[in-house]
């Protein structure tokens, strides 16, 4: 049996292994900053709100007056967040119907019960608008808020009620969506973020809001738990979006098309006089080629999201030497090879082409590693960067300031992905993720901080709590420190007790004594979603709500055989790859590897071990590929392995390379043929991808040729997902999931 329970464990080691990470730019690192705290002053605006809660009677609380008490008509689907001043304040707004008014004005003469009547409009909303915070958000919603605010619980119950609720993780994990196969599971992780309640492995309370409660026996009504959930950081995440707008592609095409349409009009008339031009009509030759050049250039720059692409100002320069020229031909031979209409809209399409490029650079939100080409699938249609990143301060300047993205405090994970097409029909389009990070969680780990952190939201009762009692304490030991000599052992005994005990909630509880204290100053910033589990569920969901408003098919992941073996290939090791990115993308068909492929454990070797190389997980299925199949199985989808374009479909012509120029590599991997290619590049003419004079083969490879796609595996998106908020937090799991099993 201790054999099995070693096995296991070394098992459950190696499935969290780490991913490889693009690197940051120089100017930024991924590490943090150690906090800077205001001291007593930074919580000026603590004391008002946690008086209230230690000094009111058990009653509605704040979060009941923000929802009116009127009855919801069921809202048109929305994709895109709703307009509002302040999203953690959210509130619910509720038009009545007439029957609801007519029914108001017979209980008009009755006592009214303002928590019940609040409590059954919350439902109500909850039931027309589930995993929607009572219909406030689109994207993410909570679990949590539904299941408390359907809760028959009409007037403030003693904490133990709700702990032993909460504490059930059986009854917590079998919660749906009714009449939907939407799970509506309440996990650990989100009580405990939303510092509601945090349990140990047996299920015991031993943090939270609901501990300090059981601790002063202070009744808790449900709107007391919803205004947390309201507040929570997860609930209160945005993302911003890292890709080139303004069609500077499509802008600097028509510039420089209209450019050498004039060039060669202009060339073909100074012919006519012999010899005589013939060193302008060489420069002008030259201007054509480096036109065109440029051209496919900035084609494929865009595409690819190569960061901070210049506008190729010496297009300018071309276009005023052929004015230029003209006038020097008119004066000589009275000939003008360009109107000055012509010499108008030349100058025009420059304009516009370099208002595309100015644009992206005031907006900031240009991709920032579209360079890595060895972190991500080339070829892609258009790429895209999204960083999902929490918006305010967090309590007491526990910030992340490190990250890939310098200007975005606390990120949390960012997604590199590009637009593709789908085989069958070039028209669908497919999102095709290369990469899911958290340099926030990835920091911690390294700095051995996870263990470290202390959760600062929703803390203003604790802060008082644990402030008093410390007080208490402090005013216990000095009345026996007082006594001097008269001190008995029994005395000392007891202070020796007591300040043992100050120390320690000094150490691990939120309180006035720790604030100026050089070690609560330094803690590691919070964040939620630190588990890969959770960051990789948010990044998927996220990336899905994104695809159904933008008109997506599909999103699939790129296969860890095409991508990330070829950054740690150790033939002579017989080591493909690392096992982290097999266990996190996996291989085309969804399994975290290929029978017969060795990968080589980074966390072994970090620790040193000499056994660094292991065999894939080629019977499980991948972290990504099963949030897909346990997504397809709520949403009416379905999760499986497609083909998607290399690159465009409609520009046949493509410069091409080989993934491994090994051939026995390549058949290892199951990559023969043309499945082992990889397109840096596509054109619509030979003549432009000729231009581009860069490394590789030119290929002409039409839209209809199996050779133009690639296997990977993906999750079809569906009405449902875009009509309906997906859960924050996954229940368990997300490394890999055995297939036999």
């Amino acid at each position: 049996m201790a054999d099995i329970d070693k096995i296991s464990a070394d098992i459950k080691s190696m499935m969290d292994e780490p991913t490889d990470v693009v690197p940051p730019k120089t100017d930024y690192d991924l590490n943090y900053e150690p906090s800077k705290i205001g001291g007593l002053a930074t919580l000026a605006g603590v004391g008002g709100a946690a008086a209230y809660f230690l000094s009111r009677a058990p009653g509605i609380g704040r979060v009941a007056r923000t929802f009116s008490t009127k009855i919801p008509r069921v809202p048109d689907a929305r994709t895109t967040d709703k307009v509002v001043n302040d999203q953690v304040d959210e509130i619910l707004t509720i038009t009545p119907t007439r029957m609801d008014r007519a029914r108001d004005t017979i209980q008009a003469s009755r006592p009214a019960d303002p928590m019940a009547e609040a409590a059954m409009q919350i439902k109500k909303a909850v039931d027309t608008n589930p995993l929607s915070v009572a219909g406030t958000k689109t994207r993410f919603g909570s679990a949590a808020f539904d299941f408390i605010a359907k809760h028959p619980s009409k007037k403030p119950l003693k904490p133990e009620a709700w702990i032993n609720e909460f504490s059930s993780e059986g009854r917590m994990g079998q919660l749906k969506v009714p009449n939907t196969n939407i799970r509506a599971n309440i996990t650990r992780e989100e009580l405990e973020e939303t510092n509601i309640a945090k349990f140990d492995k047996d299920g015991k309370i031993v943090g939270g809001f609901l501990k300090i409660a059981e601790d002063k026996n202070i009744p808790v009504s449900k709107f007391d738990l919803l205004e947390m959930i309201q507040k929570s950081p997860a609930l209160n995440l945005k993302t911003k979006r890292h890709f080139y707008v303004g069609d500077m592609d499509k802008k600097t095409d028509t510039a420089v098309d209209l450019f050498v349409a004039k060039a060669t009009a202009a060339k073909n008339k100074l012919a006519s006089f012999g010899d005589e031009f013939s060193e302008d009509i060489s420069r002008i030759n030259g201007s054509i080629d480096d036109a065109k050049s440029m051209k496919s250039l900035k084609q494929a720059q865009v595409t690819e999201g190569v960061p901070d692409i210049d506008s190729p100002t010496n297009i300018k320069q071309m276009m005023n030497g052929l004015v230029q020229l003209s006038d020097k031909v008119k004066d000589r031979k009275g000939l003008e090879l360009i109107t000055r209409d012509e010499a108008a809209d030349l100058l025009k399409s420059y304009r516009n082409m370099n208002r595309a490029y100015d644009l992206n650079k005031t907006q900031g939100a240009m991709p920032k590693y579209g360079d890595q080409y060895s972190y991500r699938e080339r070829g892609g249609e258009k790429y895209f960067e999204d960083v999902v990143y929490y918006p305010k301060e967090v309590p007491f300047g526990l910030n992340y300031t490190g990250g890939h993205y310098s200007g975005v405090k606390n990120q949390i994970v960012h997604t590199r992905y590009a637009m593709r097409s789908l085989q069958d029909n070039p028209n669908k389009k497919v999102y095709a993720i290369d990469e899911i990070q958290s340099d926030y969680s990835r920091s911690l780990e390294d700095a051995g901080k996870v263990g470290q952190r202390l959760n600062p939201f929703n803390v203003e009762q604790e802060y008082v709590f644990y402030s008093s009692i410390i007080k208490n304490k402090v005013k216990e030991m000095k009345a026996l420190t007082d006594k001097g000599l008269k001190m008995t052992q029994d005395d000392i005994f007891e202070a020796k007790k007591l300040d043992n005990q100050i120390e320690e909630l000094k150490k691990t509880t939120v309180n006035a004594f720790n604030m100026n204290n050089k070690q609560f100053r330094e803690l590691p910033p919070y964040l939620p979603m630190l588990e890969r589990a959770q960051y990789n569920d948010y990044a998927v969901k996220n990336l899905l709500k994104q695809a159904a408003d933008d008109g997506i098919e599909w999103v699939v992941v790129n296969p860890t055989e095409r991508i990330h073996v070829a950054l740690d290939l150790n033939k002579g090791k017989n080591q493909f790859g690392k096992l982290g990115n097999w266990n996190a993308y996996g291989a085309a068909d969804g399994r975290a590897g290929i029978k017969g492929v060795k990968a080589k454990s980074e966390k072994k070797s970090r620790a040193g071990e000499k056994n660094v190389t292991f065999d894939t997980n080629y019977k499980m299925t991948a972290a990504v590929p099963e949030t897909f199949k346990k997504l397809a199985k709520q949403y009416n989808s379905e999760a499986k392995m497609i083909k998607v374009s290399k690159s465009d479909p409609n520009k046949p012509f493509k410069i091409v390379e080989n993934i491994y120029d090994d051939e026995a590599v390549a058949k290892k991997l199951g990559l023969t043929g043309a499945q082992n290619e990889r397109h840096i590049a596509a054109f619509k003419t030979r003549e432009e991808a000729e231009a581009l004079k860069t490394p590789g083969i030119l290929k002409e490879i039409q839209a209809n040729d199996p050779d133009n796609y690639y296997y990977a595996f993906g999750i079809k998106i569906t009405p449902e997902m875009k009509g309906t908020p997906f859960k924050l937090y996954r229940r368990e799991g997300g490394l890999v999931v055995n297939l036999f099993a």
